[in-house]
């Protein structure tokens, strides 16, 4: 089986590991969104209104600062942490929290009122201009009045809902963790029709629309279009082995989106087939955002610290390392890309360039704890390793190191990029990762593993000291 390493040529490219050895089975829900710790990490999306960037923080503030300079114009604190995107309309700011209420103020932060929900918030919400949609965990979809604040409707759904909400026409369409995709009247809140997948509905984004389909993922592994009128199936694609929750991102006919096995891809829209791939990162460090996409460029961070720019074959133009994990958005402004990091600050960069401009820090420098995105997953042996001769299987492959070896992978993936070819940038060995060193008392053929992955390349571990 092929690897691309992103340009880097391993020197590894004989080293005979069947990964169809291992099987990744899903041994829980993703609840991960529930288990964040409380800190100054930002992990929703800003939300630009005029010169006003806003957005939210897991330390329980809303921040309004000026999108140009980083100064601050007003904070708000509300009893939660909260994860996602502020809804601004008619003058007035939605933001839901951890506590539970769903929270409308106006553009200078005075609070208008509060509506209470039954459970966290861990989606955004959405209007009409009329009405404020908003999931809870409390398994229910709510729709409240803008102005008022009362409820007007409430949606049972058969488990937490934790996705965000997409308006189309007089519908609202939304995921539950009961596993099924939902349309329903924004007016009454009446059931159109349901969609059943093989796992949890859980994304925090807008599920994007063309025409009579819409597009979402699901924990199940797949990414679903459906038809938007009767709720049939169209096609499904397959993101990897660890689940399904970065949002797809419509641009000219593809849909973009990047998989929790760290794989970016481009997609026909109508067929469903598959346009490239690139590798980006590894099942530690997941896509589990959507990319923003504008002026031919693709914008979107990673578990691994990094916000990329790649253009619309896949090519990766600059990267940004922040000091943590990404879990947000970019917005684009005025040539600027605005995205948080769990590093506690938000930064502007230079959309052409990747340039820093300014980073704003927020209350608290300590970040959110975040647990493994590998914790609903197991990984375990298919069938016992076939025992192989020492000498053949581990024999000395030092002259095959070079970049120019006949040796050298064959990548089925993108790798057209100067900064994948740089050998100083981190490399992650897909197939040794912490979860194969949890199978090593299962394996009945070996003792110990030759490597392991760091970030910063390969390093010898042990060397096998004998086979069974």
């Amino acid at each position: 089986m092929d690897f691309g390493f992103g340009g880097f040529d391993s020197g590894f490219s004989d080293f005979d590991v069947d990964v169809e050895e291992f099987e990744v089975k899903k041994v829980g829900k993703h609840e991960r969104m529930f288990k964040f710790g409380f800190g100054g990490s930002i992990a929703g999306e800003a939300t630009i209104y005029g010169n006003l960037l806003i957005f939210t923080a897991m330390d329980g503030y809303v921040y309004c600062i000026d999108k140009r300079t980083s100064e601050t114009l007003w904070t708000r604190k509300t009893g939660g942490s909260m994860h996602f995107a502020p809804v601004v309309e008619n003058e007035r700011i939605i933001v839901g929290s951890y506590d539970g209420y769903v929270y409308c103020m106006d553009t200078e932060g005075k609070e208008l009122w509060k509506f209470k929900t039954g459970g966290e918030i861990a989606g955004s919400g959405n209007t009409d201009g009329s009405l404020v949609f908003v999931g809870s965990r409390d398994g229910h979809m709510y729709a409240i009045g803008l102005e008022t604040g009362e409820e007007k409707w409430r949606f049972k759904c058969g488990d937490m809902v934790v996705s965000s909400v997409t308006i189309a026409g007089e519908h609202v369409f939304f995921g539950s963790f009961d596993g099924n995709f939902y349309c329903v009247v924004k007016g009454t809140g009446k059931e159109v029709w349901r969609f059943r997948t093989g796992a949890e509905v859980a994304f925090r984004f807008n599920a994007p629309v063309l025409g009579n389909r819409i597009y979402f993922p699901s924990f199940d592994n797949y990414l679903y279009c459906v038809d938007l009128k009767t709720g049939k199936e169209i096609w499904r694609f397959s993101t990897g082995k660890y689940g399904s929750t970065g949002g797809p991102s419509l641009y000219d006919g593809r849909i973009y989106h990047g998989s929790r096995d760290g794989i970016f891809y481009a997609i026909d829209a109508i067929t469903g087939k598959e346009i490239w791939k690139t590798l980006i990162s590894d099942p530690e460090n997941p896509i589990s955002t959507k990319p923003l996409v504008f002026g031919d460029r693709i914008y979107f961070g990673t578990d691994d610290q990094n916000v990329y720019c790649m253009d619309i074959e896949g090519n990766v133009i600059w990267r940004y390392h922040t000091g943590h994990q990404i879990g947000c958005p970019p917005v684009y402004s005025e040539g600027r890309i605005y995205i948080g990091s769990f590093d506690c600050n938000m930064y502007a960069i230079d959309a052409e360039t990747g340039e820093e401009l300014w980073r704003y820090a927020t209350s608290i420098s300590t970040p959110s704890y975040a647990p493994s995105p590998m914790e609903a997953f197991r990984v375990e042996v298919k069938k016992e390793m076939e025992e192989e001769p020492l000498e053949e299987k581990y024999s000395d492959r030092s002259h095959e190191a070079s970049m120019d070896s006949e040796y050298s992978f064959k990548s089925e993936y993108t790798t057209k990029s100067e900064y994948q070819t740089k050998s100083d940038y981190q490399v992650n060995f897909v197939v040794f990762d912490d979860n194969m060193t949890q199978l090593l008392p299962a394996l009945t053929g070996m003792e110990e593993f030759l490597w392991i992955s760091i970030s910063e390349g390969l390093i010898q571990d042990s060397i096998i000291s004998r086979l069974r």
